[in-house]
């Protein structure tokens, strides 16, 4: 999923995984880069919150998942 939003101030969401853990995951992009903290496994509800500088960004949550074991809601 992926938007764009204008303007400066603080970006925050919560977010949840429930995947096989270390090969299935949920991370979050913010103008084309990975932001450390992806997530796998159990991973319950949580908050992330980031600063975006004036201008226009990109928001990106990408799902990543392998084929081999189907685990996880």
């Amino acid at each position: 999923m992926q938007t764009t939003v204008s303007g400066e101030g603080m970006l925050s969401f919560y977010w949840k995984v429930s995947s096989e853990g270390n090969y299935d995951y949920l991370e979050f992009y913010l103008d084309g880069v990975l932001q450390a903290g992806r997530i796998s496994g159990q991973v319950d509800w949580s908050l992330r919150s980031h600063a975006l500088g004036s201008g226009s960004h990109t928001l990106r949550w990408r799902y990543m998942k392998d084929g081999s074991v189907n685990l996880g809601s």
